[in-house]
Formats: structure tokens, sequence, C-alpha cells
């Protein structure tokens, strides 16, 4: 009991370190960081001269990090907790997924941010098992 807490907490730990990190690197090497810096550093005219829909590239930034970067960050923060705790369980999946479930459920309650969290949680105990794969002896044939 006491290592599976361990596990959910260091995975967790784990979760928002990759959240942050996630973030940090959509906003210094793609498009949408350059809008942002533009944004903050610019004149109004040279923001819509420079990118002509806005409003398409926030969505395109979301998108990307709603379903590719967040449930990648919550396998391998699975895969973190899975490393600690002795078996795959539902809970430390569940607990690992929650840093990245909380973001698309925030913006909007509907049948993608569902879905999206019911996806970081697979992804998280996927990556559990993938552990467990990696970690069973094989048996020769």
């Amino acid at each position: 009991m006491a290592r599976n807490l361990l596990a959910g907490a260091v995975g967790l730990l784990a979760a928002l370190m990759l959240l942050i990190l996630g973030i940090w690197l959509q906003l210094r090497f793609t498009t949408f960081g350059d809008f942002i810096w533009t944004a903050n550093h610019a004149t109004t005219e040279q923001v819509v001269r420079r990118f002509p829909d806005p409003l398409a590239l926030v969505n395109t930034a979301a998108m990307v990090s709603t379903w590719f970067v967040f449930p990648i960050s919550a396998s391998l923060s699975a895969v973190v907790a899975r490393l600690i705790a002795r078996r795959t369980t539902w809970a430390i999946s569940i607990t690992v997924a929650v840093p990245f479930a909380a973001f698309p459920l925030m913006a909007t309650f509907g049948v993608s941010a569902i879905g999206a969290a019911c996806l970081y949680i697979l992804a998280a105990y996927g990556g559990m098992k993938a552990v467990d794969a990696a970690q069973r002896p094989r048996q020769l044939a």
C-alpha cells in the first residue's frame, strides 16, 4: 500500500514535470509560441499582418497538446510510476492521468474532453503494461 502511494506520488510529480516540459517545448519551438511572443512584444498591426488567423493557430496548438503531447506524457509518467510500484493498477493510472485530463475538461466540457481524459487514462495504463511486458521473463520456444 505504501509503495503504491509512493508510486502514485512520484508518477504525479513526473506528470507535472512532463506537462511543464511539453508546454515549454510547444511555446519555444512552434508557430504558436512565436505568435505568443509577437503578441506580447509587437503592436496589433504587426501581429495581424504576421498572423492573419490567430484563432486557427490557437486551436491547432490546443489540438496538438490534447491529442499528441498529453497522451505521450501520460504514458511516460505512468512508466515512471510503474517502475516503483510492484504491479499495474488502474488507481495509479488514473492518478497519473489527472493533471493531463484537467486541461481539456477545464476548457470545454463535452464529448471530446471526456474522450481525451479517457485517452490519457488508457495511455497511462498502456505505459504501465509496457513496463510489465518488458520486465516479464521471456520463454524460449
